[in-house]
């Protein structure tokens, strides 16, 4: 079959390479350059296993071009006005799970997939702008071009032409407000090797290395709190003016930054969809299931749903039946890691009582649900390793 791929970013490449893999021919359309923005991101243990699954020598790649976090990785988590919370067990997790964490600046992800998928089928500046059938995926594009294939995957993210023509429009959840920078030149010091996050009321702050003189970090700001600036450069001095009084290694790491770099987004989501496609179309990644940064699982998953869409449809495919499997499997994984990443955003992320977080660090972030996250694998069916519970 030829497959219409619709976004050209993580998910859109990963897509476009497992089908390709399951024998089927592809194209990818992007509305604006392939790979898209961004600076930074965590592959877990369950992303990696993805990344492994699609082959290519792309997870051994990602490790290279990364910074694979220690086996006895922890995570230190300390409150605004510094006291100690506990550590994120990341070594513990990986242990369990044979399977390391990997920081890295989203562009080398995006480098890798684009270099394995190669030139063929990409076409950038193109975006949809109808879709007029959905069993036999037909369209056209801004340009006036026409769009027709065998089965179409809308990957173009949270605010998904394909998923306003299956289920209709409606505005995405602002659930807060995020700036991302990467500093160099600053190391982290030895006690803080593993990542950082410092919590205070309706302010969020993650470091994690990128190497040894390197890290990547994100300050999220509750979307209660009063609006900040979507200036770069303004957002920046504002959260400059903030850090005064937090831990003195927060304002240093954040200082060390350029501004010019930083990337300034709303973090949003859509309540959980109970189906998804119709016919022989789908969705996939932020398109399906978009949701908030806070368990660092909206790209982990999507490359999670390009090897099960690639393994259901492998040759020979009864597409309708197979897609409908695709999204049953991958809704059953994602929707309780949307409503737990959601959740977090409404109380439990930097506003409540140290004691009450400590115990949340421990039953939730060191917990059974987070091993679920993390314990998917690319054999991983519904009620089996991966399984995740509210």
């Amino acid at each position: 079959m030829h497959a219409a791929v619709i976004g050209g970013g993580i998910g859109g490449l990963a897509a476009s390479i497992a089908l390709r893999n399951a024998g089927h021919t592809t194209e990818v359309f992007e509305r604006s350059a392939i790979g898209g923005i961004g600076v930074g991101l965590i592959i877990t243990p369950n992303g990696l296993h993805a990344l492994d699954a699609l082959g290519h020598g792309i997870g051994a790649d990602v490790r290279a071009r990364g910074h694979v976090l220690s086996a006895h990785a922890e995570h230190m988590v300390l409150t605004y006005d510094g006291q100690s919370l506990g550590t994120i067990r990341y070594g513990e997790f990986a242990a369990r799970h044979r399977s390391s964490f990997v920081v890295i600046r989203r562009k080398h992800l995006t480098e890798t997939l684009r270099t394995v998928h190669g030139p063929d089928g990409l076409h950038s500046g193109r975006e949809l702008a109808e879709l007029s059938g959905t069993d036999r995926p037909a369209g056209r594009f801004r340009d006036g071009a026409p769009l027709a294939a065998d089965l179409l995957v809308g990957a173009d993210g949270i605010r998904s032409t394909v998923r306003a023509r299956l289920h209709g429009p409606a505005a995405p959840r602002i659930a807060a407000y995020t700036l991302r920078g990467v500093t160099v030149g600053h190391p982290l010091p030895a006690e803080l090797r593993d990542g950082l996050t410092v919590v205070g009321p309706g302010l969020g702050m993650f470091f994690a290395p990128l190497g040894t003189a390197e890290l990547y970090w994100t300050a999220t700001v509750d979307a209660g709190t009063d609006e900040w600036p979507r200036s770069p450069r303004a957002a920046y001095q504002r959260l400059l003016t903030t850090l005064h009084g937090w831990p003195q290694i927060a304002h240093h790491l954040v200082a060390g930054c350029d501004p010019a770099h930083l990337v300034v987004t709303d973090l949003a989501d859509r309540p959980p969809l109970t189906s998804w496609g119709r016919g022989r179309t789908t969705l996939l990644g932020d398109a399906a299931h978009p949701m908030t940064n806070f368990l660092g699982q909206g790209a982990n998953t999507t490359l999670e749903d390009a090897v099960v869409l690639g393994r259901r449809l492998a040759i020979p495919a009864d597409p309708e039946n197979d897609l409908r499997a695709y999204e049953r499997e991958r809704i059953d994984r994602t929707t309780p890691i949307v409503a737990a990443a959601g959740n977090l955003t409404q109380g439990e992320w930097g506003r409540d009582t140290p004691e009450r977080f400590r115990r949340f660090l421990e039953d939730f972030l060191n917990g059974a649900f987070m091993h679920g996250v993390y314990g998917w694998t690319a054999t991983s069916t519904p009620g089996s390793a991966g399984e995740v519970r509210v």
